[in-house]
């Protein structure tokens, strides 16, 4: 089993090589993820927060843009040692995880049982991932904080070591079909990228898009068929609304089926797609897509959290704004913050103490209350995509 990768200062351009190494040990990445003996001595001791990634290929977009989000944050807020202490702060490390490798998630319980330095896991991503990885850590009875996961399923928020900050699909559902309902859209279509992604969300979606006087149909991609067959297929349902569970290439490969076969329906997708790789993978012309999106828009935004981001991500990474990185940016400045109130003595204990007070929080004029629905967050706004790239609200 090998160690998480320790995140080190941050250089420009130096992570973007990051989704392709996640499935390569440590001693083999890039230089910059790799710890020097000066950093490895510096960082002897110190509280360690873990973040676990998806190595998956079809989430390396997603992993990328959440956890450059969460880099910036720790590169530019200087984590600090907890309110009280003279000691160093934090350390972020990361930790690819295989899914469909057996064991995968009893190789990190078992980590967290040998190393009472990793205080919490922070930032889980992707979403199966992080479900999986909460529902892991319970069931070994691990007492443990898990800090703003990238996971619109809400399955676990009852729970109170999870401290989830973005809403729930449920909530993004909410949104979308008042807006939808004008149009006269009462049947949806949900298409799932694959059985597991159906396996996995299916009853929250179905029973969350009933609630809201939606028929629903589901329609998923199995091992034996292309996006064109499964286009044919969500054809004959003759959908007026197609609601998406899948990441950036998924839903560009599917719009491009849909314009080739002239299927022309409304498709939602449901917050984990940018929209600016979107359009690099060309998605089919005249296909009404509509984006969910959870934070500001951060390319045009002036709020002071927005702008504040973008001047860390022009200084730091030669990457674009992206709704996706801005949303990593909050939940790494939230974790730091909870780190901070967690006292003098930053442990297990004393973050999940932390965690399960629920403290409200202000992140550059971007509120997180954890009251309703015990989510930091209830904001939702939905754009619809032009082909020439543009997005109207």
């Amino acid at each position: 089993m090998t160690s998480p990768t320790p995140l080190l200062p941050l250089r420009r351009r130096a992570v973007l090589a990051l989704p392709a190494a996640l499935t390569l040990s440590p001693a083999l990445l890039p230089a910059p993820l790799r710890a020097a003996p000066k950093e490895a001595a510096r960082d002897a001791g110190r509280p360690r927060l873990l973040q676990l990634v998806d190595a998956a290929a079809m989430q390396q977009e997603l992993v990328r843009d959440y956890t450059t989000g969460w880099r910036l944050a720790w590169a530019t807020r200087r984590p600090a040692a907890p309110k009280g202490a003279g000691g160093p702060g934090p350390v972020l490390f990361t930790r690819p995880v295989d899914l469909q490798k057996p064991g995968a998630l009893n190789e990190v319980v078992a980590l967290l049982r040998q190393d009472p330095s990793i205080i919490g896991i922070a930032g889980s991503v992707g979403e199966g991932l992080a479900v999986q990885a909460i529902a892991a850590t319970a069931a070994a009875k691990l007492r443990i904080a898990h800090i703003g996961p990238w996971m619109a399923d809400a399955r676990h928020d009852a729970q109170d070591e999870v401290l989830s900050l973005f809403p729930s699909r449920a909530t993004q559902l909410r949104h979308a079909v008042a807006a939808v309902k004008g149009m006269g859209i009462d049947q949806a279509v949900v298409v799932y990228p694959g059985q597991r992604e159906q396996q996995l969300y299916e009853g929250q979606i179905d029973a969350s898009a009933r609630a809201l006087g939606l028929r629903v149909a589901t329609v998923s991609l199995n091992d034996r068929e292309t996006w064109p067959q499964l286009t044919a297929r969500v054809a004959k349902l003759a959908p007026s609304l197609l609601l998406f569970v899948g990441g950036t290439a998924e839903l560009a490969v599917l719009s491009q089926a849909m314009a080739a076969q002239r299927l022309r329906c409304f498709v939602l997708s449901l917050s984990d797609v940018d929209h600016a790789t979107l359009l690099q993978m060309h998605p089919g012309a005249g296909v009404p897509l509509i984006l969910t999106q959870v934070v500001p828009n951060p390319g045009s935004s002036a709020t002071p959290l927005v702008m504040r981001y973008r001047a860390a991500l022009k200084d730091l990474f030669d990457e674009p704004p992206s709704p996706l990185s801005l949303a990593g940016f909050v939940a790494g400045a939230c974790a730091l913050e909870a780190c901070r109130r967690a006292g003098p003595t930053l442990d297990r204990a004393s973050l999940l103490a932390e965690v399960q007070r629920r403290t409200p929080m202000d992140i550059d004029g971007f509120r997180l209350d954890f009251n309703a629905g015990r989510r930091g967050s209830s904001f939702v706004t939905h754009t619809l995509l032009r082909a020439d790239g543009s997005l109207v609200g």
